[in-house]
C-alpha cells in the first residue's frame, strides 16, 4: 500500500495546531468537552422545543426530565473543558505574555498541591455525609 501525501488544505484541525509533548491533549480535550457540553445542551433544548415523540408534546414531566438530564452532562462537560484549560495553564503555559499571570503561575507547583488538597477534603466530607445519612437511615431515625 502506498502512503499518500496529503496537500496543504486537507489537513486536520488536529495537525493544523500542533503543540508540543502531551499539551495536545489538554487543550484538545478541553476544546472538545467544551463542543460536547454546548451540543448536549442545545439538544436538550431542542428535545423540548421539539418533541422527537409524540408523546413528549404532552407529557410535561418526562419532557422536563429530558431536558435536564442534557443539561447537567452539558454543564459537566464545560466544567471538565474549563478544568482541563486550566491544567494546560497550570502545567505547560510557557509564553508569559501577562506579568501578573505570569507570577500567579510561577507558584504552579503550590497551585496544585492545593487543588489535591481542596479535592481530598471535598471528596472525604461528601463520603462522611454519605455514611451519616446511611447511619442514621439503619437506626430508622430519619429526622436527624
Amino acid at each position: 500500500m502506498e502512503s499518500r501525501v496529503w496537500t496543504r488544505g486537507c489537513l486536520s484541525r488536529y495537525e493544523r495546531v500542533k503543540l508540543p509533548g502531551h499539551t495536545d491533549a489538554f487543550v484538545g480535550l478541553a476544546i472538545n468537552l467544551g463542543f460536547l457540553g454546548t451540543a448536549s445542551i442545545i439538544t436538550g433544548h431542542l428535545l423540548t422545543a421539539f418533541p422527537a415523540y409524540p408523546y413528549l408534546a404532552t407529557d410535561g414531566p418526562a419532557a422536563l426530565s429530558l431536558f435536564t438530564h442534557h443539561a447537567w452532562i452539558g454543564g459537566f462537560f464545560i466544567v471538565g473543558s474549563g478544568a482541563h484549560a486550566a491544567l494546560f495553564l497550570v502545567a505547560d503555559y510557557r509564553a508569559w505574555s501577562l506579568p501578573g499571570l505570569e507570577r500567579v503561575l510561577a507558584h504552579r507547583h503550590s497551585l496544585v498541591v492545593h487543588l489535591n488538597w481542596v479535592s481530598i477534603f471535598l471528596g472525604f466530607h461528601a463520603f462522611g455525609m454519605y455514611i451519616h445519612n446511611d447511619t442514621l437511615l439503619a437506626l430508622g431515625r430519619q429526622s436527624d
